[in-house]
C-alpha cells in the first residue's frame, strides 16, 4: 500500500491575518516503492532544505502582502484588495508548484542512488 507524506508551508502566525487570509498549504508526496519509516524519513530529509527555502519565501510573501493590503486607502481598498488577494493566492500556488518540481527532481535522484546501492549490494553477495 502506498504511503504519503506531506509538507505544510504556512506558519501558524500567518494563518489568521486580517487583510490577506490564507489557509494551510500542503504539498503531498505518494511513495509506491519502499515505504518503511526509515526510507520515508530519508526522503523527507532529502528535500528538507528545499522545503525550508520555499516555506520562508511563502511566509515572507504572505506577511508582505498583508501589509500591502492594509496600507491601501479606503477608496482603493474596494477595487484593489480583491485583486491583491487573488493574485497573492496565485503566487502561493506558483511557489508550491516550484517546490514540488524541485523536490520531485531531488527525490528522483535519491531513488536512482538507492537503486545503485541495491545493485552494488547484490553484486557483492
Amino acid at each position: 500500500m502506498a504511503k504519503k507524506f506531506d509538507f505544510a508551508f504556512v506558519q501558524q502566525k500567518n494563518l489568521g491575518l486580517q487583510f490577506f487570509a490564507v489557509t494551510q498549504a500542503y504539498v503531498t508526496f505518494t511513495v509506491t516503492g519502499n515505504d518503511d519509516p526509515t526510507t520515508l524519513q530519508e526522503m523527507r530529509d532529502e528535500v528538507s532544505d528545499e522545503f525550508h527555502k520555499y516555506q520562508k519565501r511563502i511566509n515572507e510573501f504572505i506577511k508582505n502582502r498583508n501589509v500591502e493590503i492594509s496600507k491601501l486607502s479606503r477608496k482603493n481598498a474596494k477595487s484593489d484588495a480583491p485583486k491583491l488577494v487573488s493574485g497573492g493566492h496565485t503566487t502561493i500556488q506558483k511557489f508550491l508548484g516550484d517546490f514540488k518540481r524541485a523536490a520531485d527532481g531531488k527525490l528522483a535522484a535519491y531513488h536512482r542512488n538507492q537503486q545503485k546501492k541495491a545493485a552494488i549490494f547484490l553484486f557483492w553477495q
